[in-house]
């Protein structure tokens, strides 16, 4: 029997159970078919979610944004679409989608690049449908697409909003903001009268007003629309491609004018456009969005990086833009969603900025007002431009600036008299004590409407060269000085930078996209600015250009001759010749002897006894030595602008630029084709005979003829036939054509959004019920299987097992239609085998230059004219043209000058040439090291990443990095590097070998996506399964632990910091900051202190965005044990080891620090890429021997110098300087006898030349600054000389010291009470005014106030007697 008390428990436990089973059923039901549906967006554009956002007007819907690093919520969304262009999934993230898929997420992948991203849950119907209301992509279609998911995709069945149609996608060629419904959509217009009818009504045209085009889809145009209009612009939206907006404008309205283009870029234009806009001659301007939220973009160092960067800056710079500036970044709205909005306080300096572009068509040149900024050093040193002479150069710009209308009242009749003016007027302050007494001085030369200014050292302190190359301090009150008055005071119209290279470019803080925190987007402001750069150095020239919003405006090189030291050579040939026709002792002793005698073993590190014979490799080395000095290009006299070459230069220069790439092409046909007879490259003198013989001769048979060479004379020459050589141009073709994928792909999107327009489907009749699952073996639904395993806590691995089983596949399940179309390309890319491209190389190389060899010359002729013509053309707020950069010889486009200078994409590097052509020296090093050490190879390599190498050789250094660590590029058919994989050790054929890099600021700053891949490749190479083969990598990664441990540091940082290979300057510095060090010797008494400077300064990690810019001292020594070689890229003519400073500070000073480090000297490598059909590698005391030998020590090459003034005089010191730097670096490399040579040329005048009379007269602070370097290395116990000759060089400086002490005294007594500069009040940046501003100066102001206070005074007199 139950009692009462038991009733009552069950009674109400019954009644629990019927409560929380009507509960659960309540929640199943709501959650069923009530409740809210959540939708998630992965990797969608802010623009296109915000879009989304606005369009959801169904309270039971919620769009929301989920990022790839918070995936463990995936499953709480009803339907998740992830847009996989661009996107970087882990192997976890991928898994995470790819499961939540499986076990019951709707999910709906598009745009998948990588066909393993694609990753789709829903049925094809559904997701045509749903693909369908994304390609509309207007706010109904979305608000459809929302309401749609929550009636057929989530099956609710209450609140599930209207349901339409997919409407087309909106077409009008134009758009506008909706004037009267500013919240809706944007209005669109087929035709041009339409939208200027539609301008018209609302007061937005004027028939004289400028026409500004805006084009582009990077950023929500809207703002920037209205703003360009409220500043008295008529603007054209441009919502579909700008090519077609061409076509259309061309056909109705052929003479319509534009004044600018702005472009919200993101990719190329294309050659059409660029054309177009030379044709218009209108600048085109590029806005960037950093693509996240404003806080952290500004406090973020790099500014933006990767894909997103070579999309946004670097690939519209092929088009030519200018000033690629921040406009667009993130905010989160009242949803939580990041949305793209125009940052209000930059959209106005931007549009003030583009307006004075535009002002400066408007202007009369008489009025226009032009700031131009030289760099000069203090007191009597030269103004300084790469390359260039400068107070010539700057002469004729500014006469040609006279005969073109501008005021340049007080111009010196010569430059002969404005070298005095600067001088005397132009030189920037060193006198602390001048600038405390007068804090707001600015040193400048005002010749009418021209100032002349020159730059101020950004910082103070000994150590110039850090200081103009960058240090994470603000810079120097005389330095912004200068700047803010050239903005506020002198009210520039334009602003020019003359010559390579200053320091404003290197000022605090971001590499690229500045925000207004940043130095030089203050210090520019809204002044249209251009920079005069030498093609020479498009590195550097790029780094100009994206940090100060400059156009460039490059120059030619300076010309190129031939070493003409054949005949002193002569005897050594003619030996050798004896020995190749008959090899044995006797002949082997004759060379040597010559050679020992001439002191080339010392160059090439052979012994010197007579009575023992060189071998066959030994002469060989001697011979490929002596035809290198014979065959050296060396630059002649600097480059004045707008002064053409003497004709025998014009002529040297095309032999230059067309005989090694005859010779060589010749070569390598005669290889493919089976002609050529044994090694001949071996044999230089053989080579010189047979292929640079006749390649000088066709180029004299070229040189003065205009008429086109024909395919018949091609063929004649390259022995091949008229099928071959059409072969070689298809090859040709399709290679080029990988570049153009993408623009493909974007062709193909503009087809499928054309496609859908038809699409008219009514949505509302599908159901849920409609969807085709694929049922298991046991007739479940097998989403449903995995999802009640999931349930039960089944692993993921055993998860992945039953989708397989079950038919579901492993990455990826399908392909939409961006997947098929990439299918279809990679299909469309033809592909040839190795020989048939290399075959092709060849000839292609040989029939360019044939054709072109003309047409050099002609372009050398005209690059003067056109250079000076290019800058009035900008000044004029023109177009200036794209190209690309180097010298002429290695890269002969760069040609003609006066051309806007653009870099490579690095998201597509190595390039696959600069891949074959890495692996190929990277075992050259190998061989070198095995020869010189007993058949041992390298363990560890260093390697300098320059920037100007990675741009004109698309990466080569760093394919020799990669491949080293037996690791390759994996490339997408859009030719982008996006990945890396190990090479298997048996394709490799040896041990992985360790690497260290490390890496100039200007290459951190273009390619920072590299250099992760390359610290990948190292914990990658680390962690490979190399069976018996010895890993020298792990090795060197257990040596760097063992060694940070041993440091202090803890074993858990010691394993993390042990693969840290890439390191460069502290604090986002470009310098290695020990240069002025090492040249005041008086700074240190033992090398150990510069490699420990050295080691310092270059401490900073850049290999990973977690630990970037970190800096660690202990790492860096740890990173640099084992290291057996270091290697430096060479890829210009115009300078080698001894001519450029930044050899010595780089490569010796990584060379002195292994050194320190290990206690060996390491063998040191130029990875040589000069001949880009010869690319080679050579030790760097033989490259040294080449340069001294056929430069400094040659006859020919000081008489050239000899011609120019200041500067090439100044030249001469500098590579003195920089001999003792390499002393200093790698004792090794410099011989004593080097020394005595120097001494006896350039002190005693031994070749009877003049020289001597030449520094003293020319540059006496650069004969003095070459007297002390040599009295400094004597002092150093660098160079072992007689007393008298130290003697003699103390005197020497003595005398010129005093010298200059006087004409200083008389400089200054002459000017007695003349003021060096004006002295203005204290300076901040506000923006650049227009023609008609004035200014408003004190005295005025003063006046004002006196008499208002007058006034006041009067008024309160009346007052208080009319109280009375």
């Amino acid at each position: 029997m139950i009692s009462e008390k038991a009733k009552r428990i069950w009674k109400y436990i019954g009644i629990a159970v019927i409560a929380f089973l009507a509960t659960a059923a309540i929640v199943f039901v709501w959650h069923k078919w009530f409740s809210r549906t959540r939708v998630a967006f992965i990797n969608y554009q802010a623009t296109t979610l915000s879009e989304i956002s606005k369009a959801n007007d169904n309270p039971f819907v919620s769009v929301e944004e989920l990022r790839v690093d918070c995936l463990d919520d995936i499953d709480g969304y009803d339907m998740v679409f992830m847009n996989a262009m661009g996107i970087r999934l882990t192997e976890e993230q991928r898994d995470k989608i790819q499961m939540a898929g499986w076990t019951g997420t709707n999910i709906l992948t598009s745009m998948a690049v990588n066909p393993d991203n694609y990753i789709v849950s829903v049925d094809s119907l559904t997701a045509d449908t749903l693909n369908a209301y994304l390609r509309g992509a207007t706010r109904q279609n979305y608000r459809s697409m929302l309401n749609y998911i929550r009636q057929n995709v989530d099956g609710k069945i209450i609140f599930k909003g209207e349901v339409t149609g997919v409407m087309p996608a909106h077409d009008g060629v134009f758009s506008h903001p909706n004037i009267e419904h500013p919240n809706e959509e944007n209005v669109f217009f087929n035709g041009i009268e339409e939208y200027e009818a539609y301008l018209q009504k609302y007061g937005l045209m004027k028939s004289d007003a400028p026409k500004v085009i805006v084009t582009g889809m990077m950023g929500n145009s809207d703002d920037l629309v209205v703003a360009l209009e409220k500043s008295g612009n008529t603007v054209y939206r441009v919502s579909q491609s700008l090519g077609k907006f061409i076509d259309s404008v061309s056909a109705v309205r052929p003479d319509m004018h534009f004044n600018a283009v702005v472009n919200l870029a993101h990719g190329r234009l294309g050659d059409k456009v660029v054309d177009w806009l030379a044709e218009q001659n209108i600048p085109l301007f590029n806005t960037l969005s950093v693509n996240r939220l404003t806080s952290d973009w500004e406090e973020d160092k790099h500014g933006m990086s990767g894909g997103f960067m070579s999309q946004s800056i670097v690939v519209p710079e092929l088009d030519g833009s200018i000033r690629p500036y921040v406009l667009f970044a993130h905010r989160i709205n009242d949803e939580g969603i990041h949305e793209q909005y125009t940052i209000p306080e930059r959209l106005d300096r931007f549009v003030k900025a583009v307006n004075n572009y535009i002002l400066l068509q408007q202007i009369p040149n008489k009025d226009k007002r032009v700031a131009i900024v030289y760099f000069k050093g203090p007191g009597e040193q030269a103004l300084t431009a790469s390359g260039l002479a400068v107070v010539p150069s700057l002469y004729n710009l500014l006469d040609r600036m006279r005969q073109d209308g501008y005021d340049v009242t007080g111009l010196p009749e010569n430059s002969e008299k404005l070298a005095e003016l600067l001088q005397k007027k132009g030189s920037p302050i060193s006198d602390l004590s001048l600038l405390e007494e007068n804090p707001d001085t600015v040193v400048k030369i005002q010749l009418g409407n021209i100032a002349l200014l020159p730059q101020p050292l950004a910082g103070h302190g000994d150590n110039t060269f850090q200081i103009v190359h960058g240090t994470d301090k603000d810079p120097v009150a005389e330095f912004q000085n200068a700047y803010y008055w050239i903005q506020n005071e002198f009210n520039a119209n334009a602003m020019i930078h003359f010559g390579t290279h200053g320091g404003l470019e290197y000022t605090p803080r971001k590499q690229v996209a500045l925000s207004a925190n940043d130095w030089p987007d203050k210090l520019v402001g809204t002044i249209p600015h251009y920079y005069i750069y030498t093609i020479g150095n498009v590195g550097e020239a790029l780094i100009a250009k994206r940090r100060t919003y400059a156009g460039i405006q490059s120059h030619i090189t300076a010309p190129f001759l031939e070493s003409n030291l054949r005949d002193i050579y002569k005897n050594l040939s003619d030996a050798i010749s004896a020995y190749n026709k008959t090899p044995n002792n006797t002949t082997s002793i004759a060379v040597k002897k010559i050679a020992v005698g001439m002191g080339i073993h010392r160059d090439l590190g052979l012994d010197s006894l007579l009575t023992q014979p060189w071998t066959e490799t030994e002469i060989a080395k001697v011979e490929q030595f002596g035809e290198e000095i014979a065959n050296e290009k060396i630059v002649g006299q600097l480059y004045t602008l707008g002064v053409p070459y003497e004709q025998a230069r014009i002529e040297s220069s095309v032999y230059a630029m067309a005989t090694d790439p005859i010779a060589y092409g010749l070569l390598h046909l005669d290889k493919q084709l089976n002609c050529s007879k044994g090694d001949i490259e071996q044999h230089k003198s053989l080579f010189t005979t047979r292929y640079i013989a006749r390649a000088k001769s066709l180029v004299a048979q070229l040189i003065n003829d205009a008429t086109p060479v024909s395919d018949a004379f091609v063929c004649q020459t390259a022995g091949i036939t008229q099928s071959q050589l059409d072969k070689a141009r298809e090859i040709d073709a399709a290679k080029s054509g990988a570049g153009d994928m993408m623009s493909m792909m974007m062709g193909g999107g503009e087809k499928l959004k054309m496609k859908n327009e038809k699409l008219k489907m009514d949505s509302t009749k599908h159901s849920s019920e409609s969807k085709h699952h694929h049922p298991s073996a046991s007739g479940m639904d097998p989403r449903k299987a995995l999802q009640m395993a999931k349930m039960a806590g089944a692993s993921p691995e055993a998860l992945k097992k039953m989708a397989a089983a079950m038919g579901l596949g492993g990455k990826g399940s399908g392909s939409d239609k961006v997947s098929n179309m990439m299918a279809q390309m990679a299909a469309m890319k033809k592909t040839y085998t190795r020989e048939e491209t290399y075959l092709a190389d060849a000839i292609i190389e040989v029939e360019q230059t044939l054709k072109n060899v003309s047409r050099y010359k002609q372009m050398l002729m005209e690059s003067p004219k056109c250079e000076l013509s290019s800058m009035m053309n900008a000044l004029n707020g023109g177009f200036t043209k794209p190209s690309s950069g180097g010298d002429v010889i290695a890269n002969p486009r760069a040609l003609p000058t006066g051309r806007n200078l653009y870099g490579v994409n690095a998201e597509t590097t190595p390039t696959e040439s600069a891949w074959e052509k890495g692996k190929e020296l990277a075992e050259n090093t190998i061989r070198m090291y095995k020869e010189r050490h007993h058949d041992s190879i390298p363990r560890k390599v260093s390697f300098t990443f320059w920037s100007s190498e990675f741009i004109e050789t698309g990466g080569t250094t760093m394919a020799q990095a990669f491949y080293l660590l037996g690791v390759e590029p994996l490339r997408d058919v859009f030719g982008r590097v996006t990945d890396i994989r190990l090479i298997p050790i048996k394709d490799l054929g040896r041990p992985r070998i360790d690497v260290v890099i490390q890496t100039s600021g200007q290459f951190r700053d273009l390619a920072a996506s590299r250099l992760y891949l390359i610290n990948r490749a190292v914990e990658m190479a680390a962690d490979a399964n190399d069976g018996d083969t010895i890993n020298l990598v792990r090795e060197g990664v257990d040596e760097s632990e063992r060694t940070l441990i041993e440091s202090g540091i803890s074993p858990k940082d010691a394993r993390e910091m042990s693969t840290f290979r890439i390191f460069g300057g502290l604090n986002g510095g470009y310098g290695t900051g020990i240069q002025q060090m090492v040249q005041t010797g008086e700074s240190w008494k033992s090398e150990d202190e510069v490699a420990d400077t050295y080691i310092n300064n270059m401490s900073a990690f850049y290999g990973s965005e977690e630990y970037w810019e970190k800096a660690s001292k202990v790492a860096f020594k740890a990173a640099l044990t084992r290291t057996d070689a270091v290697v430096q890229p060479r890829q210009s003519n115009s300078w080698g080891a001894l001519s450029l400073d930044h050899v010595y500070e780089f490569m010796g000073g990584m060379n002195l620090a292994v050194r320190n480090v290990t206690g060996k000297d390491p063998d040191a490598y130029f990875a040589d890429y000069r001949n880009r059909s010869n690319n080679r590698m050579q030790e760097i005391k033989e490259a040294i021997g080449v340069e001294s030998r056929s430069t400094i020590l040659n006859p020919t090459y000081i008489k050239e110098k000899m011609k120019g003034g200041a500067n090439e005089a100044g030249e001469f010191a500098e590579v003195i300087q920089n001999t003792y730097g390499w002393n200093v670096m790698k004792p090794a490399a410099i011989d004593n006898q080097l020394w005595e040579q120097i001494y006896d040329i350039y002190i005693m005048d031994g070749m009877n030349i003049g020289v001597d009379e030449f520094l003293h007269d020319k540059n006496p602070a650069a004969m003095e600054q070459m007297t002390h370097t040599m009295v400094q290395t004597i002092q150093k116990g660098l160079w072992k000389t007689s007393p008298d000759k130290l003697k003699n060089l103390q005197k020497i400086e003595s005398d010129l010291h005093t010298e200059a002490e006087a004409r200083m005294r008389a400089q200054m007594d002459s000017k007695e009470d003349e003021k060096v500069g004006t002295v203005m009040k204290k300076q901040t940046v506000t923006d650049a005014p227009n023609s008609t501003s004035t200014f408003v100066n004190t005295s005025v102001v003063l006046a004002i106030v006196v008499v208002a206070g007058v006034i006041l005074i009067l008024l309160i007199r009346k007052r208080r007697k009319e109280e009375e």
